[in-house]
């Protein structure tokens, strides 16, 4: 993770400092390969935005003593996609500051990402003999924000029907939050789970 946020930051400072590259990389190299200057600052917000996210959540574990590797490497997962985001879009447009917002919403682009996928797969099958439910996101449930749902996803809880068939006497331990608010989430899964759809 230090070796990918010193590429990204040398990368940021080659961009700030003419000429660019002098050691480490070959430098005119390296940008026309991702696409020139301009490109190359979309990744680097992308990526910055990504360093202060990830900051956020491991001072936040570090606070309640929950710094598990599962920390570790969704922050370089969120660094890498943030990056490969940034990277493809900015072949469409060239807007630096939104680049940065991107590592706020890793979640929300994959499960996009899912579900068109899932979508495209399930008109190509037309079988029609599986009845699958769409999973529920767990910001449905009351008290589940941002942060809390990155620290249920490093569990492995990622969906509302994941949390409902969870063992909370496990994610009491694991996670460190309190017995009675996990008992609340996972009753609240249970009843989004089991009501019918309005």
């Amino acid at each position: 993770m230090t070796l990918l946020y010193f590429t990204i930051f040398w990368l940021g400072l080659s961009i700030l400092s003419r000429p660019i590259g002098t050691c480490i990389f070959p430098g005119k190299q390296v940008v026309d390969c991702l696409g020139g200057t301009e490109r190359l600052k979309n990744i680097v917000f992308a990526a910055l935005g990504a360093y202060i996210f990830n900051m956020e959540v491991i001072v936040r574990g570090a606070f309640l003593s929950d710094v598990t590797e599962h920390v570790f490497w969704s922050a370089i997962n969120r660094l890498l996609l943030s990056s490969a985001v940034a990277l493809v879009c900015s072949r469409y447009f060239d807007f630096p500051y939104l680049f940065f917002g991107i590592a706020f919403v890793p979640r929300v682009l994959v499960s996009s990402i899912k579900r068109a996928v899932s979508a495209a797969a399930e008109k190509i099958s037309k079988s029609g003999t599986q009845d699958k439910t769409e999973e529920l996101p767990l910001d449905l449930v009351q008290g589940i924000d941002i942060w809390k749902e990155q620290r249920m996803e490093e569990e492995g809880i990622e969906s509302v029907q994941n949390l409902a068939t969870s063992d909370v006497l496990t994610l009491a331990v694991k996670t460190h939050y309190p017995l009675r608010t996990l008992i609340d989430w996972i009753d609240q899964a249970i009843l989004i789970n089991r009501l019918p759809e309005s």
